[in-house]
């Protein structure tokens, strides 16, 4: 199968790798791209499946691995992944991404660090507002859905993890690091599609 003319190559993982030669058994991660991942069915028997979407692959990975299991990047594999933009609804999927960030960051983020990447989400929201052309209804919705779902996290969902599980889970990489990359990609295949 030929890819469009217009396709990108995602390079979302956050660390050096040498594509030449990769290591046998891959590089150590803390999360996937949903469309190009294999999960073995235990997982999903130990751990429940994924929530709705947004972020749903960065809240499987953490869950994964606070519950003994490892994921593993092989930079060597790469899938073909058709997504139609005329197919999705950018206001409803701006709203949900961003929703289901501050949800992540809420549950597993210690407070202070929660709160300035909250802010982060926030700025690339704005950004990502303007870019992806959003209705401003959406950007009304928002301002008391963004709210909601940080009150919501913090009663029903929170985990206090210990310094070494945040570890586990972020591989010491900051939210910020990995959103900076997100955008980065975003404006980059905006720019491709023109």
């Amino acid at each position: 199968i030929m890819p469009k003319k217009d396709y990108i190559i995602n390079e979302w993982f956050p660390f050096p790798i040498n594509r030449e030669n990769p290591p046998d058994d891959g590089y150590i991660s803390n999360t996937f791209c949903g469309p190009g991942s294999a999960i073995r069915r235990r997982v999903f028997d130990k751990i429940g499946g994924f929530w709705q979407f947004g972020m749903e692959e960065i809240d499987f990975s953490s869950r994964c691995i606070l519950a003994g299991f490892n994921i593993r990047y092989f930079p060597q594999i790469r899938i073909l992944h058709y997504s139609s933009n005329s197919e999705r609804d950018k206001t409803t999927r701006w709203l949900y991404i961003n929703k289901q960030f501050l949800r992540y960051i809420w549950k597993y983020t210690p407070n202070f660090k929660a709160i300035y990447y909250s802010m982060w989400v926030l700025f690339t929201a704005v950004v990502e507002f303007f870019g992806m052309k959003v209705k401003i209804s959406g950007l009304l919705h928002a301002l008391f859905l963004f709210p909601e779902t940080v009150i919501r996290t913090l009663r029903d969902e929170r985990i206090k993890l210990s310094k070494s599980e945040y570890k586990k889970i972020t591989l010491g990489i900051s939210i910020a690091k990995s959103q900076r990359i997100y955008i980065k990609n975003r404006i980059l295949h905006s720019f491709k599609r023109k």
